[in-house]
């Protein structure tokens, strides 16, 4: 019963601000199977109706904003990455008619539209409002923090239980689901929060923010996810050394204490749950085996770019417009999700250099815009662009080791809302 009126509350929420729905979007899918939420909106899945609410409020509070963006000629920017992700779906929807995985090809193409699609949209729209923006990072790292406090309780409680089963449990997480996608979340209330307290002038937000890294790190390191968290580590040492505004012993000091925070937990851990970072600079890691069976880490990705290569090599027709969506399955003989844990070459594979060229330009007319806007960014909006810049970059390296086209969403969410935040800025120097 009190599940289901809080649900009842955030669904009201939702419909009044609809990034508090985009910031809840993100963790749902981490939490909707655990088991207080078995029974609880009508047994309803929770990602689907969170996504169902958000788009509902965002078509009353917005839908003239998108209906601007094509009639105002101020609306240039956002304009041009539109008609670029119309595009490329139109050259997903297109090769669906030439796809040999049928079932896969039609949920890949409707998960992409469906959220893909209204991530970017509504990214571009809502960002352009600044109280959004602040509003929808300071919800996120919250809720954030509360799965990792919750996680960390479940840890350490199976820890000191007595029933912890070092040689089976390897990799932890809240619901017992696949550890990547927590890792991921986690990682991402790092880096807002890591940003937002180098930000903040205020001392118990930085307090706050301190304590609240704690748990998250925690919680991140005990996916047991390696890339993630290198990925992170890059990620952060990037905006200390060339981003931060602290001074340089500040900036020494600030890495140092992460390393050690990180070294100290990983020591409190189970090894069983750090034994894969030990494996990370283990040779095996990248090789190339003459079959999938043999293959570890970034070896299985590689031995899937050297399949895709060779099959162009061996069907160099097929290479202009690609294989159809969804049909990198074919090569286990299935219709089922599988892919090549690389964007690039999935869009090459399945959409052929027409896809991965309408994709490649709208990266680079994003590169383009943040280096030409970067510095008339308001200042006031600087950190949060920041933040924007630094989780687009986290999760379009993720999507070159993990996930498909539609689970790599988040990169749509974040190039929308970095178009958002510069078209703000370029219209406020305009109407002023």
């Amino acid at each position: 019963m009190l599940i289901n009126i809080i649900i009842f509350i955030l669904i009201i929420a939702i419909l009044k601000y609809s990034e508090i729905g985009l910031a809840l979007i993100v963790i749902i899918p981490l939490i909707k199977k655990l088991e207080i939420f078995a029974n609880c909106a009508f047994g309803v899945d929770l990602s689907l109706l969170f996504m169902l609410v958000t788009i509902v409020s965002f078509l009353i509070h917005y839908s003239q904003n998108v209906k601007s963006i094509f009639i105002k000629k101020k609306c240039l920017i956002e304009k041009k990455h539109l008609i670029l992700f119309l595009l490329f779906t139109l050259t997903l929807s297109l090769s669906y008619f030439y796809t040999k995985s049928s079932w896969y090809g039609s949920e890949k193409l409707l998960k992409f539209i469906f959220f893909n699609g209204f991530f970017f949209i509504s990214g571009i729209v809502i960002f352009q409002i600044p109280r959004n923006i602040f509003r929808f990072s300071y919800i996120l790292l919250f809720v954030v923090f509360l799965i990792s406090i919750a996680d960390s309780y479940l840890i350490l409680k199976y820890i000191f239980s007595g029933r912890f089963i070092e040689s089976l449990i390897t990799r932890f997480t809240i619901t017992g689901e696949n550890p990547i996608g927590l890792s991921r979340v986690m990682g991402l209330g790092i880096i807002f929060g890591l940003i937002l307290l180098d930000e903040s002038n205020k001392k118990l937000i930085k307090i706050g923010i301190m304590l609240a890294l704690l748990p998250i790190i925690f919680s991140m390191l005990a996916t047991n996810t390696r890339t993630a968290v290198i990925i992170l580590f890059f990620i952060v040492l990037i905006y200390i050394i060339f981003f931060s505004r602290l001074k340089i012993g500040m900036k020494f000091i600030q890495l140092i204490s992460i390393i050690a925070i990180i070294v100290v937990m990983i020591y409190v851990l189970p090894q069983s749950l750090t034994s894969r970072y030990v494996t990370i600079f283990n040779p095996r890691q990248f090789n190339i085996p003459p079959n999938i069976s043999e293959a570890m880490g970034l070896g299985v990705r590689l031995y899937y770019c050297r399949q895709i290569i060779e099959y162009f090599i061996n069907n160099p027709l097929r290479i202009m417009f690609g294989t159809g969506i969804g049909n990198f399955s074919s090569f286990f003989g299935v219709d089922t999700m599988a892919y090549p844990h690389n964007i690039f070459m999935e869009i090459l594979y399945e959409q052929g250099i027409v896809g991965l060229s309408i994709f490649i330009i709208g990266i680079i007319l994003i590169i383009k815009e943040i280096s030409r806007k970067f510095h008339s960014i308001n200042e006031g909006l600087k950190s949060i662009f920041i933040i924007f810049l630094f989780s687009f970059i986290y999760f379009f390296i993720h999507a070159q080791i993990n996930g498909d086209i539609p689970g790599n969403r988040f990169v749509w969410l974040f190039w929308g809302g970095i178009i958002g935040i510069i078209s703000f800025t370029k219209h406020e120097r305009i109407d002023s």
